[in-house]
């Protein structure tokens, strides 16, 4: 994989429904986390519209403390 494709994946913004699935959970419980300041905070693009950048997610999942 190029850098530039990489660069390009990593700054990729994902609904909320494609945030969720990447962390194998459910659209209620990513919105929950975020107002709980558990999730990384979404990117306002409108008053309608927010995405979350791949990169985040990807390093709260890296961050998450193993299962004991």
């Amino acid at each position: 994989m190029s850098t530039e494709y990489h660069g390009r994946v990593e700054q990729e913004l994902l609904t909320v429904k494609q945030a969720a699935e990447m962390c194998g959970m459910g659209q209620t419980k990513v919105r929950e986390l975020v107002k709980q300041g558990r999730f990384p905070k979404p990117v306002k693009l409108s008053s309608r519209w927010v995405r979350w950048r791949r990169a985040d997610i990807q390093k709260w999942i890296a961050e998450l403390p193993a299962a004991s």
